[in-house]
């Protein structure tokens, strides 16, 4: 349906539910009680912290939703990475950009341990560990973003160089930039979370910047979207691939003496192979692959059908290999 074959995208937004939940029923709780001031708080404040909610008989819900957030983190992050290998996202380009992701996966699990160990050893009882076990989510998850903006970023750039008609605002850069948007707010929210002098004004910017936190998930939804479409994610452009050092390219479509294998073509039926065209643009009937260049390419626009493009006098050919 809607040529959706799979629902890998939707692993983040299963991640991200119970944890804007958490946050609501927390918030609905507390102002419930009259917006109390818990007595291990000490002075007034309003809100409360996150953790002072976390602190009281809300503590089940705390554990539970982190430590399951924490889980959906890991496994977006893994399921991308298996999707890449096995060619149901695009592949890298370069095994640094499998590195950074595999590099993501590793600070995400530390910092995702932390806020799991944070929600265990309440504020209330355990006011050190809990600021030290906070500390390794915020800084883990960070590092782990970083990681994965330079995927993204090393990935767009050399998706630039194959694509016909993306040489900039191609998928990859996109996700980039919101990475990197999402990321410089709450970089800032985070700085206000700890630098401001009042307490209240804090617990604002802390709850803020809990809400921020779903946002992400959406952007990891929209990554893992192309793997349940049925368009292909590796059409293969060019003829040798060994001059790129795309590994996972040469590996699937370029042979040792640089000869591509070819990825297979549609089936045409006779009707479609009689509107082919020769290299001169006239009609006739041939039963083989055109190819064109990118200058010819790059004169008529990629049409909403992804395997095509328009040619002159209203025919259409599948794309096909492109010429070096």
């Amino acid at each position: 349906m809607f040529g959706i074959k799979n629902l890998y995208f939707l692993i983040p937004i299963i991640g991200m539910i119970p944890w804007t939940g958490m946050l609501i029923t927390m918030l609905i709780c507390w102002g419930v009680q009259g917006h109390p001031i818990y007595a291990f708080i000490g002075r007034k404040q309003s809100p409360v912290y996150i953790s002072h909610i976390g602190a009281t008989n809300l503590q089940p819900l705390f554990i539970s939703a982190s430590g399951w957030q924490g889980l959906f983190y890991l496994l977006t992050i893994l399921t991308e990475y298996l999707l890449r290998k096995q060619g149901k996202l695009q592949y890298w380009f370069k095994k640094s950009e499998r590195n950074a992701l595999f590099t993501a996966v590793v600070l995400g699990g530390i910092g995702q341990l932390g806020v799991l160990l944070c929600s265990c050893f309440n504020i209330k009882k355990f006011r050190r560990a809990h600021s030290v076990f906070l500390g390794i989510f915020i800084v883990g998850v960070f590092f782990s973003l970083v990681a994965i903006l330079v995927q993204y970023y090393l990935m767009g750039k050399h998706y630039q160089k194959i694509h016909v008609s993306h040489k900039y605002w191609n998928k990859f850069m996109v996700s980039f930039w919101l990475k990197l948007l999402w990321t410089v707010v709450a970089a800032a929210l985070a700085c206000a979370f700890e630098g401001v002098s009042s307490d209240s004004l804090s617990g604002r910017f802390e709850w803020t910047l809990a809400f921020w936190y779903t946002f992400l998930w959406f952007i990891f939804a929209w990554d893992l979207f192309p793997a349940a479409k049925n368009h292909h994610k590796n059409q293969p452009y060019i003829h040798d691939w060994s001059k790129y050092g795309y590994y996972l390219y040469e590996k699937n479509f370029g042979s040792s003496d640089g000869n591509e294998k070819r990825a297979s073509s549609p089936v045409l039926s006779q009707e479609r192979q009689d509107t082919l065209v020769d290299h001169n643009g006239e009609q006739g009937a041939i039963p083989t692959n055109r190819e064109f260049n990118d200058e010819e390419l790059e004169q008529y626009p990629v049409t909403s059908d992804r395997e095509t493009y328009p040619i002159p006098h209203g025919q259409n050919v599948p794309v096909y290999n492109r010429v070096e």
